[in-house]
């Protein structure tokens, strides 16, 4: 199989675990705000935001608004997840899946609440956030990657081993 066959397979598989870890994580995010944990979910307050700064600010109302933001939520999962089994494949290493897809979560979390996001003043840095929404998004992190990772490593095309 050639490198670009094999990476489009790769990126694929990523994307639909991405899907699919999106949506339970999305389930949890979902049931933190209903506890109270937080008064809007980021990826609705984030597209929110975004549409104020355009010209279409005075014709998005709030469906549109949370719309677009689903609509961002689950293409973000999808690249990460896309991301991820490209790293995956090239980073082989024992130990359970879903702890290597929840490290990588982490460290998306990381960069986007303490890094990309506040830097576009989508929401506060993670550290001046309602005090329930960032851990909320922490243990929803969590459970994105750990799905993610149960979900792609066994999809990974097995390696050619060396002959001899």
């Amino acid at each position: 199989m050639s490198d670009a066959r094999r990476a489009v397979q790769l990126a694929t598989v990523g994307a639909a675990s991405g899907l699919v870890a999106t949506t339970v994580m999305s389930g949890v995010m979902v049931g933190a705000r209903e506890a109270g944990l937080m008064t809007e979910l980021p990826p609705h307050e984030m597209a929110s935001k975004a549409v104020d700064e355009t010209p279409a600010r005075e014709e998005a109302g709030p469906q549109e608004r949370r719309s677009l933001g689903w609509l961002s939520h689950f293409a973000f999962g999808a690249g990460t997840g896309a991301v991820y089994a490209l790293l995956r494949d090239r980073v082989r290493t024992p130990g359970p899946a879903g702890l290597y897809g929840a490290g990588f979560a982490l460290a998306i979390w990381a960069v986007s609440y303490m890094g990309w996001i506040p830097a576009l003043r989508l929401m506060p840095p993670a550290d001046r956030d309602e005090p329930g929404r960032q851990p909320a998004m922490i243990v929803a992190h969590i459970v994105f990657g750990w799905v993610l990772g149960a979900l792609v490593q066994p999809r990974l095309p097995r390696r050619l081993q060396p002959e001899g």
